[in-house]
């Protein structure tokens, strides 16, 4: 069985359009089906959906996607050409501020472990994972993780 994609509300299912023709939003549903499949740590938040951010004494985890670059990879006919995209996947780790950071550095190297160098369906590939320590803001220290990708859009 292949890899089922998301909807927006992270329900599962099947693919709409052949894997070949990524957009923003096939390529955000399969980067958050990875993560959904092999996540083991604190609960996540994913961009523009509610959830509960958690308590003080809760670790907790955002994830958003956001293009960047794209160049045109190919020459052709409209409906022939290859697009190649750039994004990343900006996951933000909340502890409480109190714990040091052995504890968040722990989830930020997991993420890192869960995406370097990954190739997910259709050719959507996760080139480089940088961990950024953020500090203490209010009651949580954070560390964010970019996940750059790159994938093919033909249009």
């Amino acid at each position: 069985m292949g890899l089922l994609l998301l909807n927006d509300d992270l329900t599962v299912v099947p693919p709409l359009i052949p894997l070949d023709f990524l957009g923003i939003n096939q390529a955000r549903r399969l980067v958050y089906q990875h993560w959904n499949d092999n996540w083991t740590g604190p609960t996540c938040v994913f961009d523009n959906m509610q959830g509960v951010e958690g308590t003080v004494d809760s670790p907790w985890v955002t994830n958003i996607v956001r293009e960047l670059a794209s160049r045109q990879a190919t020459l052709g006919s409209i409906g022939s050409r290859r697009w190649e995209r750039q994004a990343v996947l900006i996951t933000t780790i909340r502890v409480p501020s109190d714990e040091g950071t052995e504890l968040a550095d722990s989830y930020a190297q997991a993420v890192r472990d869960l995406f370097e160098g990954v190739t997910l369906e259709g050719g959507l590939n996760i080139f480089q994972v940088d961990i950024a320590e953020g500090g203490t803001d209010g009651h949580w220290y954070t560390v964010t993780v970019r996940s750059l990708f790159t994938y093919q859009e033909t249009k």
